[in-house]
């Protein structure tokens, strides 16, 4: 029985072999407790393992995974955490794949309940988002970054049901759909997780939420976390529409809003569920100036892109 015949048959038994992929760059502190939650899952031992892939941390996290019996680490040198996962999925022995991140924390019961989610789906529909929990440092008195990645910050829901894509924090797929699919665009800083999820769903397999399977992700406390994270996405985002055809003309229409959405930023700042009227209040401000960001963010990228076509005309 060669693997990938083992690994269909590993997928239709009560506890399939699971492989759990953690891409890693430089954060050794945050590693150490998310690998002592998957050291205590409920899920049988035996049955799952951990390939932490570190993305040229320095210095190298080898010691850091070595205490966990559950746990190899392997080395991707290309830049990028897409490439890095893919890495892990090269390695991975599992019938059943799951995707986390280095700052996550995982529920006990993390791998058991993404495993019985897919088993009760249709064979052909085994792929899901699980429930992303944002944690802030201090609840009763978040940051205003927190407060802003606490409203805008990785739902999860949203992502699947609206947008065809389940954030790489937390999803469950099988092998057989890992592989029809194809691995991730290595290519890509950010957002190969929305463009995965895009192919999945242009291919015929739809993706599910999970509210049950559970990580924890702390929010982003500085400006400085919030900066990096938009500037990531955003040319994440450029690097996608880059990839369609129209891309110019949805570039100029997005840098047409130059006021803030009032549909998608202003009305879910007044309706944001247990913040009080100074928390709003300071929302809104924190929205404007991460609007503004973004938007000059896009001018330059565009003005990246465009360089060229001027110099060759």
């Amino acid at each position: 029985m060669n693997e990938r015949t083992s690994a269909r048959y590993e997928a239709k038994t009560e506890t399939p072999r699971v492989s759990v992929i953690l891409p890693v760059y430089n954060d050794a502190e945050r590693l150490k407790r998310c690998l002592d939650a998957l050291a205590d899952q409920s899920y049988p031992r035996g049955q799952y393992e951990v390939l932490v892939v570190d993305n040229r941390s320095s210095p190298p996290l080898d010691e850091v995974v070595e205490p966990f019996g559950q746990a190899r680490c392997l080395h991707e040198s290309k830049r990028g955490s897409y490439a890095a996962r893919n890495t892990g999925l090269a390695a991975a022995r599992g019938s059943i794949l799951a995707f986390t991140d280095s700052d996550c924390i995982p529920s006990a019961d993390w791998i058991a309940a993404g495993v019985r989610r897919l088993s009760e789906l249709p064979e052909g529909e085994r792929l899901i988002g699980g429930h992303i929990e944002l944690v802030p440092g201090d609840p009763a008195h978040p940051t205003g970054a927190e407060l802003y990645d606490l409203v805008f910050g990785l739902s999860q829901k949203t992502y699947v049901e609206r947008e065809h894509f389940a954030a790489t924090a937390n999803v469950f797929v099988t092998r057989e759909i890992m592989d029809a699919v194809g691995s991730f665009d290595a290519e890509l800083q950010s957002g190969g997780d929305n463009e995965w999820g895009k192919r999945a769903f242009a291919g015929g397999y739809p993706l599910s939420y999970a509210e049950d399977v559970v990580v924890r992700h702390p929010t982003r406390a500085s400006f400085r976390e919030m900066f990096t994270k938009i500037r990531r996405v955003t040319l994440g985002n450029c690097d996608l529409s880059c990839k369609d055809r129209g891309w110019r003309r949805r570039c100029w229409i997005r840098l047409a809003k130059v006021l803030p959405s009032l549909r998608y930023s202003v009305w879910p700042a007044l309706t944001a569920g247990s913040l009080t009227p100074w928390m709003r209040v300071r929302l809104l401000g924190v929205i404007v100036v991460a609007h503004y960001y973004e938007y000059g963010i896009r001018l330059g990228r565009i003005g990246d892109l465009l360089r060229p076509l001027e110099e060759s005309a």
